[in-house]
């Protein structure tokens, strides 16, 4: 774990820490090879690459690995690894036929100077449906919500079958480029959450997120916030729910996910017609804090060496400036410019949580160590006085709500799990009464 652990939480925390500059241009530029844009994809090269590589080198490499493999279908997940002044990142990535680590190598400059093709280290377990799963109790619809921006993000629209008219919920992730199921290894929690919903009469609609669909935008915009990379298409697919067929428009609900849980209030303070939110492993600390927090759990799971906890300081020190706004108006703290450190600087979603006057429910999982039950306590001591809110924690549970038993470790999110169906039974009794 030595050598890679800094980095290693940008890939276990990507439902709640934020994907490196050089892990956004990597998947970018995966994005272009699969849209066919070459020429768009080229310039991230390194001047070294491109003396050597031509644009139709690379459309030539990219339609020839596919002839062998197949149709390059998704990125399942990656990591980061920092040595000297290069870094590596290695993108788990899907192909119709194998499953292929693609290597890419950055210089300090964040150009690529390396770009290979490597045989999966590991193969990702497969997903396993849950067993109270019941396909003749709701259909799926795929569907398409158009942002305000003319983005369209791919989505999943599931109706149950028992009923003519449904409540809805509209499920929100974390950080980093999730797709509509939140995807993390082998696991599916959104999708667990919206079948199983399902047969307690919930509809559901689940999105691809911004991150994943449109990579690049992110890159060559150093002015974004959690509006741009969040609320805006969380908004704009509250609007898209409330028009489907069967939707009670006066019962409509978000389920947000770490971040997603953690900008729930300030969704339903710009969409106040919601019924509810639910907060699920919502942070209730700055983030700053709960990644300084989870870096130093992870490289003290082995035990911390010298050099990691230098590292650990360093890093501290880079996410205090974060906190002052006059000190990081020219930073860019993890991959994240200036603007999107002092939005969040200025939102304390507690204080508007408090605000709310709909129905709230805070759920947690006691193992979670990348939102810890130190955040539950901030949440039940501060909404204590308020009849609207309700408040559970599961003692199995670790942050993508999985059981397991002892301490939660990273290792743990490579094994296929489910979401229980009791957490699903609490959300729909929170709906339905």
């Amino acid at each position: 774990m030595k050598k890679t652990a800094l980095f290693i939480f940008l890939l276990f925390l990507s439902l709640s820490a934020f994907s490196q500059e050089n892990t956004l241009i990597s998947l970018a530029f995966l994005n272009y090879l699969k849209k066919a844009k070459y020429d768009e994809a080229y310039p991230y090269f390194d001047q070294s690459i491109a003396d050597k590589v031509t644009v139709q080198t690379l459309e030539d490499l990219w339609n020839n690995t596919q002839a062998k493999l197949g149709m390059f279908l998704t990125a399942q997940g990656s990591t980061n690894e920092l040595k000297d002044s290069t870094e590596t990142v290695i993108v788990k990535s899907k192909f119709e036929s194998i499953d292929l680590d693609i290597k890419f190598v950055f210089n300090s400059k964040h150009k690529i100077i390396g770009f290979f093709f490597l045989p999966a280290k590991e193969t990702i377990a497969p997903y396993l449906e849950p067993s109270y799963e019941d396909k003749s109790l709701y259909k799926e619809q795929a569907v398409s919500i158009k942002t305000k921006d003319n983005l369209k993000l791919p989505a999943s629209f599931v109706v149950p079958k028992q009923k003519k008219k449904f409540p809805i919920v509209i499920f929100i992730h974390g950080s980093g480029p999730s797709d509509k199921d939140e995807t993390v290894g082998p696991t599916k929690i959104f999708r667990d959450m919206a079948v199983g919903l399902a047969k307690q009469g919930i509809a559901s609609l689940r999105f691809d997120k911004r991150t994943k669909v449109n990579p690049e935008q992110f890159i060559t915009n150093n002015n974004f916030t959690a509006d741009d990379e969040v609320i805006n298409d969380a908004i704009d697919a509250l609007k898209f729910a409330k028009k489907l067929e069967g939707v009670d428009s006066n019962s409509i609900y978000i389920i947000g996910h770490s971040l997603g849980g953690m900008l729930a209030p300030k969704i339903n303070e710009r969409y106040p017609a919601l019924r509810g939110i639910i907060l699920m492993a919502a942070n209730a600390r700055p983030l700053q804090d709960l990644i300084v927090e989870q870096v130093t759990y992870i490289n003290s799971l082995d035990g911390l060496t010298d050099n990691e906890t230098l590292q650990i300081s360093q890093l501290t020190a880079q996410l205090e400036i974060t906190k002052d706004a006059s000190k990081i108006i020219s930073h860019t703290v993890l991959g994240l410019p200036a603007s999107y450190w002092i939005d969040l600087n200025n939102y304390n979603q507690v204080k508007v949580a408090e605000k709310l006057t709909n129905k709230m429910l805070v759920l947690q999982g006691e193992r979670d160590y990348q939102v810890t039950m130190e955040d539950f306590k901030i949440w039940k001591e501060s909404l204590a006085m308020k009849e609207n809110v309700s408040v559970k924690s599961y003692p199995a549970l670790n942050h993508l709500f999985i059981e397991g038993i002892g301490k939660s470790i990273p290792a743990e999110y490579k094994k296929a799990g489910n979401v229980p169906e009791y957490v699903i039974i609490d959300i729909a009794d929170f709906i339905n009464k």
